[in-house]
């Protein structure tokens, strides 16, 4: 559900709807856990990196520059 067995189909889609491959992205797996891992790539390189880093479920995609400025900042989980 978190899309991590979709990821070429993801990809293709981005980039056949006119996304750039340089978009950064961030790949994120089990978030906000104590195993949470991260990993930062863009558009053209995800299934590469992806199969690098073995990317597992659950995780998340997180496309955009956003991406500059969430990865690996502490996560705050505030009432």
């Amino acid at each position: 559900y978190m899309g991590v067995a979709r990821l070429a189909e993801i990809q293709a889609g981005l980039l056949a709807g006119g996304m750039a491959e340089d978009t950064p992205l961030a790949m994120i797996e089990n978030a906000t856990l104590g195993n949470q891992r991260e990993c930062r790539s863009n558009l053209g390189e995800l299934l590469r990196d992806a199969g690098r880093f073995a990317l597992k479920s659950p995780a998340i995609l997180v496309i955009g520059e956003v991406t500059r400025d969430i990865v690996s900042q502490p996560i705050s989980l505030s009432a």
